[in-house]
């Protein structure tokens, strides 16, 4: 067996797991919700759909629930020219924090940086 068809094999069943175990988003009122919206409309996670660390990202994207542009690099690769072009990997998760239009954006390639920052900017 590939290394490739073992890894999309193990997707699979994290996917099945992940779907049968989802947690309830947390609640927050219309205001808080409205400035959590405006702020994560300078995110997007580089992922693809496979990928166990991408599926840790986006489980906790649900529980804080937070609408942040996920941008499947396998499926675009317009999305993989970017991560690569202006991030400087092609490694996933990557979260962009874009700086309202500035060029320094920052790049955060691992899962619990990632996670890490979320909750600092978004849990309650």
């Amino acid at each position: 067996m590939s290394l490739i068809t073992l890894r999309k094999s193990l997707g699979h069943a994290y996917i099945l797991i992940n779907s049968i175990t989802f947690l309830k988003p947390i609640q927050r009122n219309d205001e808080e919700q409205l400035y959590v919206n405006l702020a994560c409309q300078h995110l997007s996670l580089y992922q693809f759909d496979l990928c166990p660390c991408c599926l840790k990202i986006r489980r906790y994207l649900h529980q804080l629930d937070l609408p942040i542009a996920c941008k499947d690099i396998e499926k675009n690769i317009q999305y993989r020219h970017e991560l690569e072009q202006l991030g400087g990997l092609v490694q996933v998760p990557c979260l962009r924090i874009n700086k309202m239009g500035r060029q320094d954006d920052k790049w955060l390639y691992e899962s619990d940086d990632i996670i890490v920052y979320l909750r600092k900017h978004f849990s309650k």
